[in-house]
C-alpha cells in the first residue's frame, strides 16, 4: 500500500498518540506538581486574625443622672478591637530533603520523556526507510523483472518444443523464475513488517 504519511507528519502523530509517551508526560506533570507542593510547604504560613468585643464596666462611685439629677452608679462601655498574626514555621531541614527528592523525581521523569521522544523519532525514521526501500524494490519487480522472467520461461519452452534447446536450459530458467518469485515474496513480507512497525511506532493507523 502507498505510504499515507510523510516523516514529519508521522512523528507529529506519534508524539501526540503514543500511549507510552502520554504516560511519561503524565508522570512528568505529577512530579512537577509534587515539586511545587514541596516548595510551597517550605514557606512560612502567615495567618492574620482579628476580634471585636464590647466591655461594660461599673464603678463604686456615684454620679448625677442627666435627666433627674439623682445619684446613680458610674458605668463605662469600651469597644475593643484586637488583632494578631500567627506564623507556622516549617521544619526547614526535613522539608529541604522533601524538595530535593521531589526535584530529583521530576528530573528523572523529564529525562525519561525526552529519551522516549528521541526513540520514537528514530523508530519512525527506520520504519519509513525500510518501507520505502521495500516498496521501491517491489515496483522494480512489478515493472519488469517478474514479467520478463515469466516471458523467458515461455520462450524457452517454445524453443524446447521445437527442439532448439535442451531440457536443462528450460529447467534452469524455471529455477530462476522461482528464485525471482521468492525474492518478490520476501520483499512483500519486508514491506508488510515495515508497515506494521511504522504503525506501532506512530501509535495510530496510517494506511
Amino acid at each position: 500500500p502507498k505510504l499515507g504519511l510523510i516523516l514529519d507528519q508521522a512523528i507529529t502523530r506519534a508524539l501526540a498518540e503514543r500511549p507510552d509517551l502520554k504516560a511519561a508526560r503524565t508522570e512528568e506533570s505529577l512530579t512537577d506538581a509534587e515539586t511545587r507542593l514541596a516548595k510551597s510547604e517550605s514557606v512560612p504560613n502567615v495567618v492574620a486574625s482579628s476580634r471585636y468585643s464590647r466591655v461594660n464596666s461599673r464603678f463604686d462611685q456615684y454620679g448625677l443622672s442627666a435627666s433627674a439629677g439623682s445619684p446613680v452608679p458610674i458605668r463605662d462601655t469600651d469597644n475593643l478591637l484586637a488583632g494578631g498574626v500567627s506564623i507556622n514555621l516549617p521544619l526547614r531541614n526535613r522539608n529541604q530533603g522533601n524538595i530535593q527528592a521531589a526535584v530529583a523525581r521530576h528530573q528523572n521523569a523529564s529525562l525519561r520523556r525526552q529519551y522516549l521522544e528521541r526513540v520514537i523519532r528514530q523508530e519512525i525514521q527506520v520504519a519509513i526507510a525500510r518501507y520505502e526501500t521495500a516498496t521501491k524494490a517491489l515496483a522494480v519487480f512489478d515493472e519488469g523483472v517478474l514479467q520478463q522472467s515469466r516471458e523467458n520461461v515461455r520462450i524457452l519452452r517454445a524453443a524446447y518444443d521445437l527442439g532448439e534447446i535442451r531440457l536443462i536450459d528450460v529447467i534452469n530458467e524455471q529455477r530462476r523464475l522461482v528464485d525471482t518469485q521468492r525474492a518478490y515474496t520476501d520483499l512483500l513480507r519486508e514491506a508488510f513488517v515495515a508497515a506494521v512497525d511504522l504503525e506501532r511506532a506512530t501509535g495510530a493507523p496510517i494506511f
